[in-house]
């Protein structure tokens, strides 16, 4: 998997934001996303004095479409202080709507950056999320692939409903790691219910991931360039993991070309 590069220099220009459909989604060089996060997570001061962190959606068409449908889904990538364009009819969307610079910026790719960027600022990073083997591989990869990278947790948890809180002592051991960025695995809608529901608790910037823990611990292959490019990742993954995706990509994906597939600029506006 390639890495996207980025300047360890570059300061950081708070990415703007626009909609589609309903969900907030925040406009930027890949850089500016990496830059904002990393600021973040060494501004310690106020995050400790606030006791309050900060949390990054990743935005596929599933996230889209969970926010289109659920209204209480909706409120918490609002809340959210990052919103990235995940997947690539996202951009498309944000192309459409005269947003023509846009890249893409998937949650896998965005891992892999500010792993590197943890790296050579001596950001310590945590992990949540996973299976004991896989958190162990995951770890194990991240760590050969990044010199230097501090990682001071990780932790597999237990099933638990969405919208279920953590219990104390695993908050606690949270804080104590003294982790300033934290990538949360456990997929949508869950990581993005729990990274709002713990907000007020953990000083510290969270993104919720999900699949980039498969792909960055081995366990899944990402899809080729070519076919990321012509946003099929999609279908290479439906084909890794059809029993568990195919309802889901057949709601989801029907119903984004739906309310999408003809729609200029000024019509998607109408959701704004």
């Amino acid at each position: 998997m390639r890495d996207r590069a980025v300047e360890p220099s570059h300061q950081p220009n708070i990415p703007g934001h626009t909609r589609v459909l309903y969900l907030k989604v925040n406009l930027g060089h890949f850089s500016d996303f990496v830059a904002t996060i990393c600021h973040w997570a060494e501004d310690t001061r106020e995050l400790a004095g606030n006791r309050e962190g900060r949390y990054v959606c990743i935005a596929p068409v599933t996230v889209c479409m969970e926010s289109f449908w659920n209204e209480d889904f909706r409120r918490i990538c609002q809340e959210a202080d990052l919103v990235t364009p995940d997947g690539k009819p996202i951009v498309w969307a944000l192309r459409k709507l005269g947003h023509r610079e846009q890249e893409q910026v998937a949650g896998p790719d965005l891992m892999s950056a500010l792993c590197r960027e943890a790296a050579q600022r001596e950001i310590p990073i945590g992990l949540y999320g996973g299976t004991e083997r896989g958190l162990a591989l995951l770890q194990q990869n991240l760590e050969r692939q990044f010199p230097g990278l501090n990682i001071v947790y990780a932790y597999p948890p237990p099933w638990r409903a969405v919208g279920a809180a953590a219990p104390e002592e695993e908050l606690e051991a949270i804080r104590r790691s003294e982790a300033k960025i934290l990538f949360v695995g456990i997929g949508c809608p869950k990581q993005e219910t729990w990274m709002a529901r713990h907000k007020d608790s953990l000083p510290l910037v969270m993104l919720g991931v999900g699949a980039a823990f498969l792909f960055h611990s081995g366990e899944l292959r990402r899809a080729p360039q070519w076919m990321r490019h012509c946003g099929l990742e999609w279908l290479f993954r439906l084909l890794q993991e059809p029993k568990r995706l195919f309802r889901r990509y057949f709601r989801t994906n029907l119903a984004y070309l739906w309310h999408s597939r003809c729609l200029s600029g000024k019509q998607l506006r109408k959701y704004l």
